[in-house]
């Protein structure tokens, strides 16, 4: 297949990666990509070596789509969040594929909109929720679905990943509401742990191996330690449609090792589940050992590029994941920020400041006092921060999907 890359900067540097690989095992081929000045941008050149593997360069994106449609099969489009939709549209009304880098958008009326776009598409567009695709995951929903472990009960996911200031002042919509007036809404939940909300409704999914669940009613606290817009901490629960409870505790406002464990609770049985490291399946009664399940994984990047290129070809039904499929994923974030009915700014006095200094200079870290301790409690107890009396905490709320249309004033609020 032959694919095209809109960006070189930021998580469209793992596409180019991935391709160069795949391109020496003869499984695709990158022939034009584009950059604002990358036709003068040599170290970028370089980097990827564009010249040795004849990619042609463009520093518009719509030139290049103009130029190279007839040859290109599948667009990747891993730009900034608030340029998905537009950029979406083009691709799609040259009837090429696009593999829409996650999150599509974090505004749930212009995901409508896409999906009118949608309507007209030569192909469905894959949203690269790239855990999906893990045959482990798979096997394991299979498994659920088919009663193996009895009904299930809850889905929990824990997520815990130190982000330092570099990480908020990378590019000018880092922890944004707002960027030049359209919606950004960057923020850990949305963003870099987006994967596992879209993992969590998989989980709770009912109807079929490629569901995931919609949300019914959803209560939620939300927090910033950082100097940012948005927020850097979340705790909600989505009571879904169909389906178990699901409950999210997520931080970048915190300092120790990286965690992000999921945990889905049946009547039989406990699964955990980490994305890059070790998951085994716990059985109540003890009846059975414990059983270690395959533990070697990656980000699938390059998996995920394939398989899209198989739909495309004819060869396969439907991409992993449709722009359809990430409607519950988009709702249960806008109304995780209307139930939390603001974000709640933490005292300095109850954070803990590190700073480290490297070869790029001197770095801070910010720690929201107890929030492990919070975290674990919210997920084992189904107590928010406020009713375990933290003294950082602040009562939320609740939204259901009917209040959705207050979403963007409810923001502009927020912002101002």
């Amino acid at each position: 297949m032959n694919f095209a890359i809109i960006g070189t900067g930021g998580f469209a540097g793992t596409h180019h990666k991935a391709l160069m690989s795949l391109e020496k095992k003869g499984q695709a081929k990158l022939i034009a990509t584009c950059d604002l000045g990358l036709s003068k941008n040599e170290a970028i050149q370089e980097k990827f070596a564009f010249g040795e593997r004849g990619v042609a360069l463009y520093d518009d994106y719509r030139e290049m789509l103009d130029d190279k449609s007839e040859k290109i099969d599948i667009v990747i489009i891993p730009t900034p969040i608030q340029l998905h939709a537009e950029m979406h549209r083009e691709v799609v009304q040259r009837g090429l594929a696009v593999y829409l880098e996650k999150p599509p958008t974090l505004l749930h009326s212009e995901l409508d909109e896409m999906l009118k776009v949608e309507e007209n598409a030569k192909f469905l567009t894959n949203v690269g929720f790239n855990f999906i695709i893990d045959p482990v995951r798979q096997t394991l929903k299979q498994r659920m679905l088919a009663g193996e472990f009895g009904k299930i009960l809850e889905v929990h996911f824990l997520g815990l990943w130190p982000r330092d200031n570099r990480y908020f002042n990378r590019c000018r919509w880092a922890g944004k509401l707002f960027l030049d007036g359209h919606p950004v809404i960057d923020s850990c939940m949305g963003n870099a742990m987006g994967h596992f909300l879209h993992n969590s409704l998989f989980w709770a999914g009912t109807k079929d191996l490629f569901s995931w669940a919609s949300p019914d009613h959803v209560k939620a606290e939300a927090y910033r330690a950082h100097e940012i817009e948005s927020a850097d901490t979340f705790f909600t629960e989505i009571r879904p449609t169909e389906g178990p409870v699901i409950r999210l505790a997520m931080t970048h406002a915190y300092d120790g090792r990286t965690i992000q464990k999921e945990l889905v609770e049946t009547e039989k049985a406990f699964l955990h589940y980490d994305a890059y490291g070790p998951c085994w399946l716990e059985w109540k009664d003890h009846s059975k050992e414990s059983e270690p399940l395959e533990t070697e994984r990656t980000m699938f990047v390059p998996e995920n590029l394939l398989d899209y290129g198989r739909y495309v070809k004819g060869d396969k039904e439907r991409p992993l994941t449709r722009l359809a499929d990430t409607v519950p994923f988009v709702q249960t974030y806008n109304l995780t920020f209307l139930a939390s009915g603001g974000i709640a700014t933490v005292p300095n006095s109850l954070v803990r400041e590190t700073k480290t200094e490297d070869a790029k200079g001197l770095s801070r870290t910010r720690h929201i006092l107890g929030i492990e301790e919070t975290c674990k409690t919210f997920l084992n107890e189904g107590l928010f921060p406020s009713a375990q009396n933290v003294p950082w905490s602040r009562p939320g709320g609740e939204a259901t999907p009917a209040e959705l249309p207050n979403f963007l004033p409810f923001l502009r609020e927020l912002d101002s």
